[in-house]
């Protein structure tokens, strides 16, 4: 029986393992588009403390959006809702701190813009890829959860289902 509850044993870690990937997946994205940038835009301690505002701000606001929870019931879009309001209260939150210690003229606007864009399609591309991965797991049998349906209802015959 120990075998079928491998994951569900350790759900605070798969979300440990989610966030560590958008957190990652926003810096790489940075780092990324900055190395690719052709102009020869030094990084600064700037962008350093973009990334890590970014990454405060996302992580907040995701957990704010109920980005982390438990995605079984929901589909792809009660998915990608939370993580692109995630992501847009992140860019205006930076917009704000940028604004307020007026630092904006000192990062390139491509690549900030470039990296606005980008992020969120890594991000989704990621959830996907790792909804996936989850969906394999429950259909080796593993990370599955068991209910009773009661009555033989439409409504309980449209669960089943």
């Amino acid at each position: 029986m120990p075998a079928k509850t491998v994951v569900r044993a350790h759900d605070h870690r798969v979300r440990l393992l989610q966030k560590g990937g958008d957190v990652f997946l926003i810096l790489a994205v940075l780092y990324i588009v900055h190395s690719l940038y052709f102009w020869g835009v030094p990084w600064t301690d700037k962008y350093s403390v973009t990334a890590l505002s970014a990454i405060l701000l996302y992580l907040f606001a995701a957990t704010q959006s109920q980005l982390y929870q438990s995605s079984r019931i929901s589909g792809v879009g009660g998915e990608i809702r939370p993580l692109m309001i995630s992501w847009i209260s992140c860019l205006g939150g930076l917009l704000l701190l940028g604004y307020a210690f007026k630092v904006t003229h000192e990062l390139s606007r491509m690549i900030l813009g470039i990296w606005a864009v980008t992020t969120p399609l890594v991000l989704v591309a990621w959830r996907m890829g790792f909804r996936r991965v989850m969906n394999l797991v429950r259909r080796s049998g593993r990370n599955t959860r068991s209910v009773a349906i009661v009555g033989v209802e439409q409504n309980a015959i449209e669960l089943a289902r």
